[in-house]
């Protein structure tokens, strides 16, 4: 029986499947791909910082498509901004990982974006 809350992927894998609910316990579903399990009492986990997934769409990722609606100093500009948004916020919400999205938005601003 699938319960209507879970997501038609894996929060963790990202692998589609259905989720079922485990048998030995109702109250608890079992990604069949990964084995993960969770209840729906649970937050589902953040997708890792470097999985592209949720940023691709159509074969197009968001910061490719920034790139190519802005101008050089545009996009730069984008991108110092977003490099100060995820400094400022480190030590109130994601920790290292916003460390690494800032790194990631100075190397596009200063290797011209290659993602």
């Amino acid at each position: 029986m699938k319960h209507a809350q879970f997501p038609d992927f894996c929060q963790r894998c990202g692998e589609p499947v259905e989720v079922y609910y485990a048998e030995a316990d109702p109250h608890v579903a079992v990604c069949p791909a990964c084995g993960w399990s969770w209840s729906p009492e649970d937050e589902p986990p953040a997708a890792p910082v470097d999985d592209a997934r949720r940023y691709d769409h159509g074969g197009i990722e968001c910061i490719d498509a920034m790139r190519a609606a802005l101008t050089p100093d545009e996009f730069r500009g984008y991108c110092k901004g977003c490099v100060l948004k995820y400094v400022w916020r480190e030590g109130y919400k994601g920790g290292d990982a916003d460390l690494a999205k800032a790194a990631d938005y100075l190397r596009y601003a200063t290797e011209g974006g290659e993602a």
